[in-house]
């Protein structure tokens, strides 16, 4: 295989590679080079190449938005319902990419590093406002609930000490609005089960609103044991959930 030397003059660098006969889905009878078509069959031969191809790869140097190494540091974005910067790097070991952003809506942040490294490699983290890590991946992609006009800060890092490029992506999405709200007929005591009358001085509602959004995304969606108004979130529990308050009654 012929790759191209960055390093000046530009010569070609070539590099062999012998692995034992069998690995070609041809069964190696006539030669002992492994074909390009068939790299993935071997794992070795795919980590020598990549430590070569690293090894003549210029490193990745700093991207326009340095020093953005802290969340005191971090460049602010913003309150929008998408925002994609690109050409960003983690340029040495020590490079901390953090970004401030508001979010637009309540509802769904979903924050994605795109064209970054393999996995191993990625540490991704979503921090509040205190600076309290909200949620940490080491795969391309966070999907958190927020709150509207709060501030969220986006961490990208590398896990292992290696330099990349990447694009990153944010996106908000608007929460879910309930469709209808209904006294429970149990608290009804009006002449008709329906008629949404009551004597009732702890009447029950029933809300109707779709979350399967929020379960599509791996965002929980929280029942009355997860999200108590007295004490915000017994449970401790992180999701999305409907939380009803009564302001007053009016009496007839």
């Amino acid at each position: 295989m012929t790759v191209p030397n960055p390093i000046p003059p530009h010569i070609p660098l070539t590099i062999e590679k012998q692995v034992p006969n069998g690995l070609n889905k041809d069964g190696f009878l006539k030669t002992d080079s492994q074909l390009h078509s068939d790299l993935p069959r071997n794992t070795t031969v795919q980590q020598d190449l990549i430590r070569i191809l690293q090894a003549i790869t210029p490193s990745a140097q700093p991207d326009a938005f340095e020093d953005n190494d802290s969340v005191g540091g971090a460049v602010t974005l913003g309150s929008l319902p998408e925002v994609t910067l690109r050409d960003l790097t983690i340029h040495d070991p020590a490079d901390v990419d953090v970004f401030n952003v508001t979010a637009h809506e309540t509802g769904t942040l979903i924050v994605s590093v795109i064209g970054g490294p393999v996995a191993t490699d990625l540490r991704l983290q979503v921090l509040d406002a205190a600076g309290a890590v909200v949620a940490t991946s080491s795969n391309s992609q966070i999907v958190i609930p927020v709150v509207g006009q709060q501030h969220y800060f986006v961490e990208i890092s590398s896990a292992t000490g290696s330099s990349f490029c990447y694009d990153l992506e944010i996106e908000n999405f608007e929460t879910v609005i309930p469709t209808r709200i209904d006294l429970d007929s149990f608290s009804d005591s009006g002449r008709f089960n329906n008629d949404d009358l009551t004597n009732n001085t702890s009447p029950s509602f029933r809300v109707f609103a779709d979350l399967s959004t929020f379960a599509q995304r791996g965002i929980n969606v929280l029942n009355s044991t997860d999200y108590m108004p007295a004490s915000l979130n017994q449970s401790g529990r992180d999701g999305a959930a409907v939380f009803v308050r009564v302001l007053s009654l009016i009496h007839i």
